[in-house]
């Protein structure tokens, strides 16, 4: 059973914006690419997407943005190695560590 496709508040239709401009198609699955059509078809006929479609947008961006930061991390862009202790003590020495020691 589907759920019927709804007009979409405007909290929904900002996600739904963002998620079709910032999607990047060339990081998804092949079967991630072909629903994305799907659902951004069906969008720009009338304006109305349902639940489980707004669901699946969410998913396909999450999958979007995983690989664009797990891409940077391999870039050398993020330090996804940094423990949070070294984080505490780096904040610590800038507050409590006088300058010139």
């Amino acid at each position: 059973m589907t759920t019927p496709r709804k007009k979409l508040t405007p909290n929904e239709l900002t996600f739904v914006s963002i998620c079709f401009k910032n999607i990047r198609i060339d990081l998804l699955k092949p079967t991630q690419v072909d629903f994305l059509k799907s659902i951004k078809s069906q969008f720009e006929y009338d304006g109305m997407l349902s639940a489980k479609q707004i669901q699946a947008l969410k998913n396909i961006k999450l999958s979007s943005d995983v690989a664009i930061r797990n891409k940077a991390i391999a870039k050398g862009g993020l330090n996804s190695v940094q423990r949070d202790a070294d984080r505490i003590d780096q904040k610590l020495n800038t507050i409590y560590n006088p300058i010139g020691r």
